[in-house]
């Protein structure tokens, strides 16, 4: 299975680094990018990990409190669709 990074997914990504840098220090910005890419490594090896949801019609898998990545999985892809801060805006 590969991963596959959508143009949101990246932008969301690079936005939830940025916005960490605005708030906390160079260690959970640290923590943040490695507990992504550990989230993602789990992914690729069991992608039905996370949770699905029937509203979004997609996978979503709790990166750190406030961050969820939502997901899809299509052949041997597992594509990156979006890293959601719920602190920082929510989605209700």
């Amino acid at each position: 299975m590969k991963e596959v990074w959508t143009t949101e997914a990246k932008e969301t990504y690079l936005s939830n680094i940025k916005y960490l840098k605005t708030q906390w220090t160079n260690k959970e910005i640290q923590f943040f990018m490695d507990t992504s890419l550990e989230a993602i490594d789990l992914l690729l090896q069991n992608p039905k990990l996370g949770s699905y949801d029937a509203t979004w019609k997609a996978y979503k898998f709790l990166i750190v409190p406030q961050v969820y990545l939502y997901y899809e999985v299509k052949n041997d892809e597992l594509i990156l669709l979006s890293f959601w801060n719920n602190y920082q805006k929510p989605l209700f």
